[in-house]
């Protein structure tokens, strides 16, 4: 928990995916035989707290710029046209 502590909340993402895999490092511990707590992962993320990472997501291109600037890019690319840009 000390090492999540720090990243929690500035590094959502990867807070999550190293306590997913803290998580099944534990369990193969377990499926061993050694005497250790599975339920570790859990109550360390409710020792951290909720995270406040807010998604922000990209928006589209229309669909008609879409076809143009497809074309743009391809003949950049490719040094061929297929009519107008």
């Amino acid at each position: 928990m000390e090492a999540l502590g720090p990243i929690w909340h500035d590094k959502p993402e990867a807070a999550r995916k190293a306590l997913n895999r803290v998580n099944l490092a534990l369990k193969h511990a377990g499926a061993l035989g050694l005497n250790i707590d599975m339920q570790a992962t859990m109550k360390a993320r409710a020792l951290l707290g909720k995270q406040r990472h807010e998604v922000t997501h990209i928006p589209s291109m229309p669909y008609a710029d879409g076809r143009g600037h497809r074309r743009k890019v391809v003949a950049e690319l490719t040094g061929v046209t297929s009519g107008p840009a």
